[in-house]
């Protein structure tokens, strides 16, 4: 068997696992983040399509600083491969790539139909149990937020998005967009997946999108209309 990779409780048509080079514990090929070395030098291969032998790494800043200092080489059982020495490679090399795929997931969901936008879209969606995620903007107001949790929580639902509103309106072509929904489908799923590593290595829930400071009569507009769109949802 190849290091790396494990068939262990893997069945057919599941995802075969892999192991982290790292701290060596196993996930599932999509939740982390693949390398590859192409002639000496180590590639981050944020798309997973890259031709070679892959090497895996939680989405942990802890896991990929302890690769750098010899889990690579470890993994491709070589000592020239060129490791990172910037101490800013993760934001600058992988963290920028994956806000990039980020930002293009959702551009995608909304023009395949899979993200829904519009409070009265986004309202039938939600009443039709056709949603399996909210996306949500992160400079949302408080009310907003507190009112569009709750209701999730009445349906399971996740309240998702690590984007302020500008970014979101800007992927989704719709002014002052802050609440979306998610329905059931691949670009959902790697929108999870995405999500879950950005916040993984930001450590925090911070914003990756484009940040403005709001005047304050604007903001008040815009928290009412996003409230009373949120007590549309709740409808």
């Amino acid at each position: 068997m190849i290091e790396g990779v494990s068939t262990a409780g893997q069945k057919d048509g599941q995802e075969p696992m892999r192991r982290c080079v790292s701290c060596r514990s196993e996930d599932s090929k999509a939740r982390l983040l693949r390398f590859v070395v192409v002639g000496s030098t180590l590639c981050f291969d944020a798309r997973q399509r890259l031709p070679g032998r892959g090497m895996q790494v939680c989405a942990s800043r802890i896991c990929l600083e302890r690769a750098a200092k010899g889990a690579f080489q470890r993994g491709a059982q070589r000592s020239d491969i060129e490791l990172p020495t910037s101490s800013d490679w993760i934001d600058e090399s992988i963290v920028s790539a994956l806000r990039r795929l980020y930002e293009e997931v959702i551009s995608s969901g909304r023009i395949s139909g899979q993200l829904v936008v519009g409070s009265e879209a986004v309202t039938q969606a939600a009443k039709d149990n056709e949603l399996v995620a909210y996306l949500v903007a992160v400079d949302a107001s408080q009310g907003t937020m507190e009112k569009l949790e709750a209701n999730a929580r009445r349906k399971g639902l996740p309240v998702k998005g690590l984007l302020d509103r500008q970014a979101m309106s800007r992927l989704i072509g719709r002014e002052n967009t802050v609440i979306s929904g998610w329905k059931a489908g691949r670009l959902h799923d790697r929108f999870m997946v995405l999500e879950a590593q950005l916040r993984g290595l930001a450590g925090a829930s911070a914003p990756v999108g484009e940040e403005r400071q709001r005047e304050t009569d604007s903001a008040e507009t815009d928290d009412r209309k996003e409230e009373q769109e949120v007590d549309l949802i709740q409808s």
